[in-house]
């Protein structure tokens, strides 16, 4: 009769080696991943790596392999003591790294990767010793192991048979590996830290509390995985692994391998064997339950010493999680996990992100793809707004409804029959621009006509009855609607030549009325100034000097102050404005816009740029605001903070319109993708540069003209106690005759004087102790300005 039995699940040391395998990416860089993290974890600031090919310390038999890779791995952290192994290391799952902050794993998985899936293993931490192969381990103190051991070795002499060989061989190599163990730990310790029992002759520890540390020793599984594409742990494979590791990493500690620096074991020549952080470009974020929450931030190198061009490395407190290959990207870029975040973020293997980290990760990948420099910039950089008197700017597509929708009058009528006469044949869509129209346009008049509305519906039925070939044509045409909605294609396709040319011509007369609306409109000038966004990318003490300088704070018509970057914001203002207006020209079936120009200050950073490397500054920028709205900034100073652009340069001048084009078709597409060069393409055979300089010219007057008052009164210099500037010239000019400069000033109130020269001088001359010239002229004094 079967009886209930309490049991306890085993595991076969096939099933860790295929769980290995299959849940890690590539188990020899995990590998050193895991030890590298316990260590990092344990606080270690000193790591030490012995790697050799020698005989397996623990033989499986007469079947068992005869070399393997041996993999000695010391570090100073806090170690394990036995209530941490017996209760954590050896229960699968559980973890003694918590959501403290200071810990990069805590999944509790990896020791089957690092030590019970391999050939054999074993720990040496303060007072305790573990020996393993598989799921089956010893673990005691270091006096018990050495103790049990010998007392087997004793019970073993003298017993024959191949079984008890083997039990000795075993027992010889697990006293060897202690051996081995003490003597790595002597050395590791500067030969402190143990002595010898004169008693039993054995070696102890002091009552330093042991081993101040972990060092784990392991023979990597030699088996050929079974997946092809898995790479098998040999020596070259395991070295090259751990130089790939520390190549991606920024370890916060001294590592030695073979007992050289990594450099020195690699052969690295230029440099530390490490992936080195570059600024912050970048803050990551995801929903949390209380809002947003920073989870990464994003480093970029791009100098020689960026060795993985073209890869996303993820890392957690300078250790590598993984890496990712970019395609296009010329940059390294770093992603830096915050390591509080890093259990929430992180995959169990660590090979990945969760979903939600993930997919942010995967949008910045997408940014970096398609444009790099902007996908790159610090979205926390500081950034002020600057209420102006005309708030925001609204720009809008063309009314398409209400011109669509007016009836002809019978001038327009005329206007189109000659139109008709004139204009060429338009037979597609891209013959459209030719009369100032776009498909947009057209899909809304048949929409209009399709409901029984719109100039052309309102023409059929003004002129029922009337017999003539285009009457004929727009009928059938109208007709042709009615059956369903139709499409731009269906009228070019449909439509006879008389109603199609004038359907387009009585369609651009309409549009161009709208179109001179909207620029009256548009040409009201700068009276005042719209909201200025201020944004501070990158400074060093010139730039924010001149920012300082130039704050909007400090403009004053009346002292002169803010000129030249008022002048600046109104041309470039100007510039975005044409722009814009001709993106809707181009796009009139976008939604409203709404916008405001500022200032971005930033420096020369390098940019890979295809060839080489080269410093460049962000020339502009458009901003989206969380609400929509769009900020469209200029850079107004070079690097040593003098102004960028002379506007009464015409090179400068079209250097700020080819900017202001680039930065308004950033409105629709954000990115620098096909799309997007195709509209500043566009936008470039759209914006007439003669018209674009006549407006950017004209609000440059306009603002000389508000600051012309400004210049004839007393500016600041003229504030200071004494004589005004005015009277201490025209009294240089007199001789220094100030009380003959003083007579010729008259002052007409709100600071401005008025200066007659002429009467200074005659009065001066008759004057009896007038000085005379060599030729007793009596004049000399006039050109002294001295």
């Amino acid at each position: 009769m079967d009886q209930v039995v309490d049991g306890v699940l085993s595991v076969d040391k096939g099933f860790l080696r295929g769980e290995r395998d299959q849940y890690y990416n590539d188990f020899t860089i995990a590998f050193w991943r895991e030890l590298f993290q316990n260590s990092v974890d344990a606080g270690a600031t000193n790591i030490s790596i012995d790697i050799e090919e020698r005989q397996p310390r623990r033989y499986g038999g007469p079947d068992g392999p005869e070399k393997v890779t041996n993999i000695c791995f010391l570090d100073n952290g806090h170690g394990m003591t036995a209530e941490v192994l017996n209760d954590v290391y050896f229960k699968m799952g559980r973890s003694t790294k918590k959501d403290d902050g200071g810990s990069i794993g805590g999944f509790g998985r990896a020791r089957i990767m690092t030590c019970f899936s391999q050939e054999s293993y074993s720990i040496l931490t303060k007072d305790r010793f573990v020996s393993g192969d598989g799921p089956n381990f010893k673990h005691g103190s270091v006096a018990q192991q050495v103790a049990a051991l010998e007392k087997r070795r004793d019970e073993l002499k003298g017993i024959e048979g191949a079984a008890a060989k083997i039990e000795l061989d075993g027992i010889k190599n697990d006293l060897s590996l202690l051996t081995d163990a003490f003597a790595g730990a002597v050395k590791w310790m500067g030969g402190k830290g143990f002595y010898v029992d004169p008693v039993t002759n054995r070696m102890k520890w002091q009552e330093t509390g042991g081993f101040p540390g972990c060092r784990v020793e392991v023979d990597i599984d030699p088996t050929p995985p079974k997946s092809w594409s898995a790479r098998p742990g040999s020596p070259e494979n395991m070295k090259k692994a751990l130089r790939e590791y520390l190549s991606e990493s920024q370890l916060p500690c001294e590592v030695i391998v073979n007992g050289q620096t990594p450099e020195e074991f690699f052969g690295v020549t230029d440099g530390k064997l490490q992936a080195r952080k570059g600024p912050v470009r970048r803050v990551l974020s995801v929903d949390g339950p209380d809002g947003k929450v920073d989870f990464a931030t994003v480093h970029t190198s791009e100098g020689k010493k960026a060795g993985f061009k073209g890869s996303l490395i993820v890392r957690v407190s300078g250790a590598s999680m993984y890496r990712k290959e970019i395609h296009g990207l010329e940059a390294q870029v770093i992603l830096e996990i915050d390591p509080i975040q890093s259990r929430n973020a992180l995959n169990a293997n660590r090979d990945g992100l969760k979903r939600d980290f993930d997919r942010e990760v995967d949008k910045l990948i997408t940014d970096l793809t398609l444009d790099t420099d902007t996908a790159l910039r610090d979205k926390a950089s500081k950034k002020e707004e600057v209420k102006g008197q005309k708030g925001a700017i609204t720009s809008r597509a063309p009314d398409l409804s209400a011109p669509i929708s007016a009836n002809l009058s019978f001038e327009d009528k005329a206007k189109v029959m000659v139109r008709m006469e004139k204009a060429p044949r338009i037979t597609s869509l891209e013959a459209l621009r030719n009369v100032g129209l776009h498909q947009d346009i057209v899909e809304k008049l048949l929409e209009k006509t399709y409901y029984g509305d719109g100039f052309f519906y309102n023409y059929i039925m003004g002129n029922h009855g009337k017999e003539d070939e285009l009457h004929a044509q727009l009928m059938k045409l109208r007709d042709g609607l009615y059956e369903a909605r139709r499409g731009v294609e269906w009228f070019f396709e449909n439509a006879g030549d008389l109603a199609r040319n004038w359907v387009l011509s009585g369609l651009s007369l309409v549009f161009e009325d709208e179109k001179a609306r909207r620029q009256k409109e548009m040409d009201a000038g700068i009276d005042g100034v719209h909201d200025i966004y201020i944004s501070m990318e990158s400074t060093n003490a010139k730039t924010k000097a001149a920012a300082r300088r130039h704050h909007p704070r400090n403009w004053d018509v009346n002292t002169g102050d803010g000129k030249a970057m008022r002048s600046l914001l109104s041309v470039w203002t100007a510039a975005c404005k044409v722009s814009m207006e001709s993106l809707f020209d181009l796009r009139p079936a976008m939604p409203d816009v709404t916008w405001s120009t500022g200032f971005i200050y930033s420096l020369p950073e390098q940019v890979y740029q295809s060839d080489k490397a080269r410093q460049v500054a962000i020339a502009a920028q458009c901003v989206t605001l969380e609400n929509g709205d769009f900020r469209l900034l200029i850079n107004p100073v070079n690097e040593d903070g003098t102004l960028r652009f002379s506007l009464t340069n015409e090179r400068d001048l079209r250097r700020i319109l080819a900017l202001a084009k680039h930065e308004v078709a950033h409105v629709p597409e954000n990115h620098h993708n096909e799309t997007f060069a195709n509209l500043v393409t566009d936008l470039d055979g759209e914006v007439d540069q003669k018209v674009a300089f006549k407006r950017m010219k004209a609000e440059l007057a306009a603002v000389t003209a508000a600051y012309s008052e400004g210049r004839a009164r007393v500016h600041a210099l003229d504030r200071s106690p004494g004589p005004r500037p005015a009277e201490r010239l025209l009294a240089g000019a007199l001789g220094n005759d100030r009380e003959a400069a003083a007579e010729a000033m008259s002052y007409r109130g709100d600071g401005v004087y008025e200066v007659d020269t002429d009467g200074a001088y005659a009065r001066l001359v008759e004057r009896d102790d007038a000085p005379e010239d060599e030729n007793n002229n009596g004049n000399a004094r006039r050109y002294n300005v001295g």
